[in-house]
């Protein structure tokens, strides 16, 4: 009998959405997707920037079935590919 088995790696993924409520869906949406696979989303590594009207709002967001939260970027955070600073 043969076995056929695939890996899936994401390595960076970047979610945007117009709104809060609408990001918190994409969240939610990644996550259950992630678990149904099998594949570890590590929100430790996650972070958030949330901008509106200009201005940056300090917002975290949690996944709501496990509740790991994604820390919200601040104004002395840099950004860089694959990771934060």
């Amino acid at each position: 009998m043969q076995q056929l088995y695939h890996l899936l790696y994401t390595d960076d993924i970047k979610l945007y959405a117009a709104t809060n409520s609408k990001l918190q869906e994409l969240l939610e949406l990644t996550h259950t997707f992630s678990r149904d696979i099998k594949m570890l989303f590590g929100t430790e590594k996650c972070q958030t920037l949330c901008i509106a009207k200009g201005k940056l709002e300090m917002r975290n967001f949690t996944t709501e079935d496990d509740d790991n939260t994604m820390e919200a970027m601040n104004e002395d955070d840099v950004y860089r590919y694959l990771g934060h600073m």
